[in-house]
C-alpha cells in the first residue's frame, strides 16, 4: 500500500510540474495526497505549482485542501516563493 501511495504522489507531483490538471484530480481521487512532498527538494506540492507559476494549479490544490503554510527546504512558504518570484521578475 505504501509504495501504491508513493507512485501516486509521484505522478500528482509530477502532473503539477507539466500542468496537467486533469490528472491532478484523478490522482487525487485515487488517494493521491494533496500535501504530497517532492523528496529532493523538499517542496510541497502547491510550492510546486506556485514554482512552475500555474495559479490555476495553486487554487486547484486549496481547493483540494492543501495547506497552504506549506514551507520549503529553505523554511519558504508557497507566498513567500511567490513574492520573490514576483520581484526578481520585476527587476
Amino acid at each position: 500500500m505504501r509504495k501504491n501511495l508513493r507512485q501516486l504522489n509521484r505522478g500528482f507531483l509530477d502532473a503539477i510540474v507539466i500542468g496537467n490538471k486533469d490528472e491532478m484530480r484523478h490522482l487525487l481521487k485515487l488517494g493521491a495526497d494533496v500535501d504530497a512532498t517532492d523528496q529532493e527538494h523538499d517542496e510541497a506540492a502547491i510550492i510546486l505549482a506556485v514554482k512552475f507559476g500555474d495559479a490555476d494549479i495553486v487554487e486547484l490544490l486549496i481547493d483540494a485542501g492543501a495547506n497552504i503554510d506549506a514551507r520549503d527546504d529553505e523554511g519558504r512558504s508557497a507566498l513567500t516563493k511567490e513574492v520573490t518570484q514576483l520581484t526578481e521578475t520585476s527587476n
